[in-house]
């Protein structure tokens, strides 16, 4: 039988204060185990960064599971500003998932990918959406390109 769109974005919720440390801990796995090009302070850094971010998200929403949050993101007007998905989740369907779900319900055109994760790239490129600009380094200053991608 197959899955509606209901059925597949049912675990998928608003976010609240209170799932701020359990994002935060899904961030940092899914970075470390994704964003091999990162030094430990960079990270660090990062991390103090995205708390001062979460509470400004226009639209930040998570993927609930019986163990937890698996994954979640972020979206300010429309455009994606996170997607992260616990290590144990990655290729299991539900960044995909996800994903669709920013896409459909906020309008998602446009986001934002470090240029040395082509995974990540090419996921999002599977979905449509086509590098439109590359800055040498991304909105803090810091060496690593960011490259903007649009549908």
């Amino acid at each position: 039988m197959e899955r509606t769109n209901q059925d597949r974005f049912a675990p998928i919720c608003d976010a609240t204060p209170a799932d701020y440390e359990s994002i935060l801990t899904v961030w940092e796995e899914s970075v470390r185990a994704t964003h091999g090009f990162l030094a430990e302070e960079d990270i660090v850094y990062y991390r103090t960064r995205g708390r001062e971010a979460l509470p400004e998200t226009e639209v930040l929403r998570v993927y609930r599971t019986d163990g937890g949050i698996a994954c979640f993101y972020g979206v300010n007007g429309r455009h994606l500003e996170m997607l992260f998905v616990s290590p144990v989740r990655i290729g299991s369907g539900i960044g995909s998932a996800l994903f669709d779900h920013a896409v459909e319900s906020c309008g998602v055109v446009s986001l934002d990918v470090n240029e040395q994760n082509p995974a990540a790239r090419a996921f999002y490129e599977r979905k449509g959406f086509l590098v439109a600009s590359r800055t040498d380094t991304d909105p803090y200053g810091k060496p690593y390109p960011i490259l903007t991608l649009r549908k």
